[in-house]
């Protein structure tokens, strides 16, 4: 059987739930789990080796996901890559 983090599953319920309502989440793992940011609040993210920082208009954010996997999850046209 697989243990499940209560505020994991909130996290990822609520990340559904906000793809349906038109205002669309990224989710990726931070030091304290998951964390989930409104794609519309990041001005930038930037890699740190095999780490990113996501900037948002009021936080950074820091993930083990690669800049290039970040940069998947960021597939809208409202985002671009400049390297």
């Amino acid at each position: 059987m697989v243990k499940i983090n209560l505020d994991r599953y909130k996290l990822l319920a609520a990340n559904i739930a906000n793809q349906n309502a038109g205002k669309e989440r990224i989710v990726f793992p931070s030091k304290t789990g998951f964390e989930g940011v409104q794609t519309d609040t990041i001005v930038f993210c930037k890699s740190d080796g095999a780490y990113t920082t996501i900037h948002t208009l009021d936080k950074k954010h820091f993930t083990s996901k690669s800049f290039k996997d970040s940069c998947e999850l960021l597939h809208s046209p409202n985002f671009f890559v400049s390297l």
